[in-house]
């Protein structure tokens, strides 16, 4: 059976994640021109996220897109920008130390 091609594969599911199935059985075709972005956080790097770039597609994790989303939370509720910079070296911190 032949994979299909897609430019764009998003993993919006918790596969991949620590304790969760690691396979992921119907993925297109991966290469070059393709762009994987896996919106899991934990691990910093997925499986999904090695297969891809081993491929040479590209591949973005999900931490970026969980700190974006803490840091307008945090404006909304304080009204005063978010230290993302402050955010993102807490949430990598503690993403190292495991």
């Amino acid at each position: 059976m032949e994979s299909s091609v897609a430019d764009l594969v998003v993993n919006a599911t918790p596969v991949g994640a620590l304790g969760a199935e690691p396979a992921h059985p119907a993925l297109p075709r991966l290469g070059p021109g393709v762009l994987v972005v896996d919106l899991l956080y934990d691990p910093p790097t997925t499986d999904l996220q090695r297969r891809a770039r081993e491929a040479g597609a590209t591949a973005v994790g999900g931490l970026g897109h969980l700190l974006e989303q803490a840091a307008l939370s945090f404006e909304l509720w304080t009204g005063t920008p978010a230290p993302l910079d402050v955010m993102s070296a807490a949430a990598l911190a503690v993403l190292t130390d495991r």
